[in-house]
């Protein structure tokens, strides 16, 4: 710690307490300010020195007056000093004229106004020990008037749109010229401020004031404020507020009516509605509504009525006949009526319109557009009418009026809510009578529907399936135009394959198939193409303006396809039988073709003249057959051994295998015989021609013959099916077995081969007789028939 900066011991600075005085010291600073500086000692803080100054000059200094008997003068008197108790500056308010003076607070002072004086030369001093400040003001006590706030509001009613406005002023203000505003509220909403400018008066005077062109019947809120008229110094505070209710009055306008009108018995019942008058209108509280009706052909009294106003009802309901009537309608209060409102109703026989068609409408900014065809040169005017609430017993009936030269309209309502379906009705203005034009219906906004569309499947096959469902009817459900529907249809592998699907799209973790049915009034649907034995879900949904109807699945599972497997069968029979047919009918055109391939002309052995001796008695050189472009295979000429010969006669007399089929009718005996007669031929030379003695002696040559020629084996067959020919004229009628008998087996024959191959009688019993299997008569293979005849070519 130091002071002038020389610094205190340091036995002084240790936290202890010490007290110094100063004496008050007073300098000048380097602006020419005197100062007063304090220093003072304690313990928590240590030393503090206090510097304080003269004070400022007072500021913006102004006076005014508001009963015209005291001044107040207030002004800024700059930063507040540090210094108090006989230290602080002293404000004095010091006037010239009079000679004299008032002590004042701080920033404001009052002075006392004299009854013959008006100008006033006010000094203001700010005074203490450092220094002093003064300012000047001049005050002319008319310049400096601020009213004050009127008081005693009250009116004095002089009809029903004029009253007079009274209140006082706890002043005398005669000397002043008085500026002053009347607020307006009319049903608690400003409406207007009205100025007027009176003479002052004596504090027990009142103040009036005329207002007029007011509305009847309406509550009206008024308030004052004034100020002094010459300089425009400051308003008074403003009034109390004071409610006034004016007079009523005869109503001013007629009313707005319209009408329904509906056919019973034979008259009509008409429904009257008309819209409350507006309180500038009505000008005071309607009480009865008087309804009168006439023919217009009948100049008898009119009928009327009188129906009481009530707060929620504005129609009533009269009966007329079937001809053209006037009716009036007029609203009363205790004023007096209103002017007539009149309506026609035309005859029935003259307001018939025909084929009028319900047209569609839509929202449009904030309300709902409509339109109509215009024809000015038949109608004044048109009327739509509708109702607000169409889903609800009070419909809350109302209408729209348009001059001819108007022919649409954005017809706009609080109540229009979206979703909700209005119904328009459009009628063109006569002097007879209105006339009902066109019929409109819309939405302001159209919205998905709220009811599900239940399905039922009435057929299911095994590729497809037939749904029905009920079309949305016209009603509180029905909340947008029903555009078409959409039939989903979803498998249990979440997928869609139906080429005939319009669409496939996802429907939640899987794909759908959705078809489009434009037609609103379509109450079925066939999906085809459907796979059998499968499972499906199926679904329909309406589509409005605003969107899809919820959707609702139903199961369906497909049937096994019985009538493909009955089609494949069916199918494959007249594949068959098609077939057979045209193999049949190739058959026939070919049969001689068909028959010289597959099964040629067998020759009947009976009928053969091979084996017939009887015929070599005639001709012994005669052959059996002469071929004809025929070439013999294998074939040689051999000469046969007549040791063989014999070797075959002794197996035939030692052949065990054929004693029971050669011992039926002495046959062994014969075959003996036979064989006897050729061992002689052999030893003596005779000619086979004895044989033909042996068998005209013998008849059991004959029983050879015929044991000789049976029924021959499928190996007969298979030999036919050998060409051995170049040309399909001539076959042999059996081939011989390699294994069994061959023409190379026979050595040395001397005994020549007549013709190529062809043998007589003789030779072929011989070839007979030599064969190793002729002895088998059981074995299958072949027959002796077949053996016999390989010697030798059958001609067809």
């Amino acid at each position: 710690m130091s002071y002038n900066g020389i610094p205190y011991p340091a036995s002084y600075t240790n936290n202890r307490t010490f007290v110094i005085t100063v004496k008050n010291v007073s300098m000048t600073n380097s602006r020419g300010t005197n100062v007063f500086c304090k220093l003072s000692s304690n313990p928590s803080r240590g030393t503090v020195l206090f510097v304080s100054k003269a004070p400022d000059e007072p500021k913006n200094i102004s006076c005014q007056t508001q009963d015209i008997k005291t001044l107040t003068c207030v002004w800024s008197p700059g930063e507040k000093s540090n210094l108090s108790g006989v230290h602080s500056p002293k404000y004095t308010l010091y006037e010239w004229f009079s000679q004299k003076s008032s002590s004042c607070s701080r920033d404001s002072c009052i002075w006392s106004i004299e009854r013959n004086q008006q100008i006033y030369n006010f000094t203001l001093t700010a005074e203490n020990h450092l220094g002093k400040r003064a300012v000047n003001i001049v005050v002319d006590v008319t310049q400096r008037v601020h009213p004050l706030a009127p008081t005693d509001l009250v009116t004095n009613h002089l009809s029903a749109t004029h009253v007079l406005l009274n209140w006082s002023l706890k002043a005398n203000y005669t000397v002043l010229l008085l500026l002053c505003q009347i607020e307006l509220h009319r049903s608690y909403r400003f409406l207007e401020l009205r100025n007027t400018t009176i003479k002052g008066e004596t504090s027990s005077s009142l103040y009036s004031v005329s207002l007029d062109q007011l509305q009847p019947y309406t509550n009206y809120t008024l308030r004052v404020q004034c100020m002094e008229a010459s300089y425009l110094q400051r308003w008074s505070k403003w009034s109390e507020k004071l409610m006034i209710r004016m007079q009523e009055a005869v109503p001013t306008a007629a009313l707005d009516i319209w009408r329904e009108v509906n056919k019973v018995n034979d008259g009509r019942n008409v429904t009257l509605y008309w819209r409350h008058l507006p309180a500038f209108h009505a000008n005071g509280n309607i009480v009865f509504y008087d309804v009168t009706w006439q023919r217009l052909d009948d100049i008898s009294e009119p009928q009327s009525n009188t129906y009481p106003a009530l707060p929620n009802s504005n129609s009533t309901q009269i009966i007329i006949g079937r001809q053209a009537y006037l009716i009036s309608i007029t609203a009363r209060n205790a004023a007096g009526s209103s002017p007539p409102s009149e309506i026609r109703i035309p005859a029935i026989a003259e307001n018939r319109i025909e084929n009028i068609k319900e047209e569609r409408i839509y929202g449009k900014d904030g309300g709902i557009y409509i339109s109509w065809q215009p024809v000015p040169s038949a109608f004044h005017g048109y009327i739509v009418d509708w109702c607000n609430f169409p889903r609800s017993q009070h419909c809350d009936f109302q209408w729209k009026k348009f001059n001819s030269s108007i022919n649409a309209d954005v017809i706009k309502s609080s109540a229009f809510t979206p979703g909700v379906r209005y119904d328009f009705r459009i009628y063109g203005s006569k002097k007879d009578g209105e006339y009902l034009l066109e019929e409109r219906t819309g939405y302001i906004k159209e919205l998905a529907s709220s009811v599900k569309t239940p399905v039922k499947i009435i057929k299911i096959e095994p590729d497809a399936l037939t749904m029905t469902w009920d079309p949305h009817r016209k009603d509180e459900s029905q909340r947008g135009f029903i555009s078409g529907y959409y039939v989903y249809l979803k498998t249990s592998e979440g997928i869609c394959d139906l080429k005939e699907s319009a669409e496939h799209i996802p429907l939640g973790q899987s794909t759908v198939c959705r078809f489009s049915i434009p037609n609103p009034e379509e109450k079925s649907f066939t999906i085809n193409q459907l796979r059998p034995n499968t499972k499906y879900e199926v679904a329909v949904v309406s589509v409005t303006g605003g969107g899809e109807s919820a959707v609702e699945f139903s199961k369906a599972d497909t049937s096994s396809d019985t009538r493909a497997v009955i089609l494949v069968i069916v199918l494959s029979v007249i594949i068959f039988s098609i077939m057979a047919l045209m193999l049949l009918i190739m058959g026939y055109w070919k049969r001689k073709w068909l028959k010289d391939l597959c099964y040629p002309d067998i020759p009947d052995p009976h009928k053969s003249r091979v084996l017939s001796l009887g015929v070599l008695k005639g001709n012994a050189d005669s052959h059996v057959m002469t071929p004809s472009r025929c070439i013999v295979q294998n074939l040689e000429t051999v000469n046969m051994q007549e040791l063989e010969k014999l070797q075959v006669c002794e197996k035939l007399e030692n052949g065990k295998d054929h004693q029971s089929d050669l011992s039926n009718g002495g046959l062994d005996r014969d075959i003996k015989t036979i064989c006897c007669h050729l061992r002689d031929d052999v030893h003596s030379g005779t000619s086979p021609s004895h044989m033909e003695h042996a068998r005209d002696v013998n008849p059991a040559y004959e029983n050879l013959h015929e044991a000789l020629y049976q029924p021959q084996p499928h190996t007969y067959l298979e030999f036919f099916n050998t060409n051995y020919c170049n040309t399909p004229e001539y076959k042999p009628q059996i081939e011989v077995p390699h294994k069994r008998f061959q023409f190379n087996d026979l050595h040395n024959s001397s005994i020549p081969l007549a013709s190529m191959g062809y043998k007589t009688e003789a030779d072929l019993i011989w070839s007979i007789v030599t064969s190793e299997d002729l002895p088998s008569f059981d074995d299958g293979a072949m027959s002796p028939t077949s053996l016999s005849s390989a010697a030798f070519l059958l001609k067809d």
